[in-house]
């Protein structure tokens, strides 16, 4: 497998979990407004408590599959402007 077909299929890939997580999100959100809506206090927590489990486990997958970006040696700062007297032009004629 050439590497641009590998760097292809890890984008697909990542765009599959991303799908699968907005998903994740936008079901959570609509469990906790119907629970919100009717009340149900114990469902509410239930739902903060596999948000919270769901968070965590998205968190290390993406902290798992994170390339460490490399080192960059910080860059030389630009030398000061150098004050230049203006030109005596007292004794030109």
């Amino acid at each position: 497998m050439s590497v641009i077909d590998t760097l292809a299929a890890t984008v697909a890939e990542a765009n599959t979990v991303m799908a699968s997580a907005m998903s994740l999100l936008k079901g959570l959100h609509d469990r906790l407004v119907a629970a919100i809506a009717a009340g149900d206090m114990a469902q509410v927590q239930a739902l903060a408590d596999d948000l919270h489990a769901h968070t965590d486990a998205l968190a290390a997958a993406v902290a798992a599959n994170t390339v460490a970006e490399p080192a960059v040696a910080p860059a030389e700062p630009a030398p000061a402007p150098v004050d230049v007297p203006p030109a005596d032009t007292s004794g030109v004629v």
